[in-house]
């Protein structure tokens, strides 16, 4: 069972990010809404606070990163299982599948995708490996490079099949069915080199946007 992608010409999608550089989050939003799929692209700092489920729940998809502390890291796992049981779509990006775990019955219930036993930077240069090139994850994307490529160096627990790798061999997309529905990790901090010299270029938006519209 591979998924499909979304008709995402009504989908509503969530940033809820928290970084120690201002901007960051802008960054990724004008990335997604560069891509023309949704008709909405917010953002939520979870370094303030915590979004609830009824908050989360107005959007179709939730994209979920840490470049520092949330708030409450217990609260957003809990929660995210919550809006995920509720029929949402979760995909969780860089620094949390690396190095942070989400709490409560996201750890649990074993949501995780990639092993979060620590990060390491990566010079990636080299054409990505593509497991599954017909599966819609990776419709568009012919290649994503970084020349300072913070990443979580473990590998697939609970199930994650890996659809694609960077150029290094180091998962990047990994996907599997949790309760009959689809879930999404990304093995990417999600800023742009837009907004720091080193971070990635290429085609980063697009794996962003097929990971929110997979299902």
């Amino acid at each position: 069972m591979d998924g499909v992608c979304t008709d995402a010409s009504a989908d509503r999608v969530l940033i809820a990010g928290v970084s120690f550089i201002p901007g960051w989050n802008d960054d990724i939003r004008a990335e997604l809404a560069r891509t023309g799929a949704f008709s909405a692209v917010d953002v939520y700092d979870i370094g303030e606070a915590t979004p609830t489920v009824e908050e989360l729940q107005a959007y179709d998809a939730v994209l979920v990163y840490m470049y520092g502390f949330p708030h409450d890291g217990g609260a957003l796992g809990e929660n995210l299982v919550s809006y995920f049981d509720g029929g949402g779509r979760v995909v969780v990006a860089n620094w949390i599948s690396g190095s942070t775990i989400l709490g409560e019955r996201w750890g649990s219930e074993g949501f995780a995708l990639l092993d979060p036993i620590g990060m390491q930077t990566f010079t990636e240069t080299a054409p990505l490996g593509i497991n599954e090139p017909g599966s819609p994850l990776v419709a568009g994307v012919t290649s994503l490079r970084a020349a300072n490529a913070s990443l979580g160096s473990g590998g697939p627990i609970n199930g994650g099949v890996v659809v694609a790798t960077w150029g290094s061999g180091v998962p990047l997309i990994l996907r599997d069915f949790k309760d009959g529905r689809a879930r999404v990790e990304l093995n990417m901090l999600p800023v742009s080199r837009a907004s720091r010299d080193g971070f990635w270029v290429g085609d980063g938006a697009d794996i962003m946007r097929n990971a929110l519209l997979f299902e």
